[in-house]
């Protein structure tokens, strides 16, 4: 996609124009086809034990995803909203539709007497959501730098996989020091792989 703007607000709003424009029955298209190819990277298969996100509202669905991964024997954990300190735990989850309640700004969470800091979960690939994504691992979210703070605790062996529509990646994105790049980004058309210093 040409033309990027120049400020992360600007790309921001942007992106999610582009990712709600898409009708409904569209976006679980393509976060259908998505999901397939997350499932047949290497990197998935070979995960015993993966982080999702709940999606929200035009996010590339992921609770079909997360029931699949449950059925095929993996080990899931969900994000938890802790707010003082402002942070993501992560929660084992083995029963969704059961387990998942509203929390924090409406998102589906797991209970939180579940949920523990990033470092004790063991995970080894996190599914990571994203407002916009650049064509070198760069992701935008939302603005709140929770996942930022939660990627930069994960072990350099956990693999971190952004979902995207196409519409919602870009050439390149603006960094600050802060910003912790994923590893994949995988989206309707292709798969994108960037490791920190290639």
């Amino acid at each position: 996609m040409s033309d990027t703007p120049s400020t992360k607000e600007a790309i921001r709003q942007l992106a999610l124009r582009n990712r709600r424009a898409m009708p409904s029955e569209e976006r679980r298209r393509r976060s259908r086809r998505i999901v397939e190819r997350l499932f047949a990277t290497a990197e998935f298969r070979s995960a015993a034990s993966v982080a999702f996100y709940a999606s929200w509202k035009s996010e590339v669905a992921t609770h079909e995803a997360i029931r699949r991964a449950l059925a095929e024997g993996k080990r899931v954990w969900l994000p938890k909203v802790a707010t003082a300190p402002r942070r993501l735990l992560l929660a084992p989850i083995s029963d969704p539709d059961r387990e998942l309640r509203p929390g924090a700004y409406g998102i589906l969470e797991p209970p939180p007497e579940r949920a523990v800091e990033v470092v004790q979960a063991q995970v080894d690939l996190v599914v990571v959501p994203g407002v916009a994504f650049g064509e070198h691992g760069e992701r935008l979210g939302y603005g709140q730098g929770y996942y930022d703070r939660l990627l930069a605790q994960l072990p350099d062996r956990v693999v971190t996989v952004g979902l995207a529509f196409e519409v919602q990646v870009f050439p390149c994105l603006p960094q600050d020091p802060h910003d912790v790049p994923v590893q994949l980004i995988i989206t309707e058309e292709r798969i994108l792989r960037y490791r920190p210093g290639t």
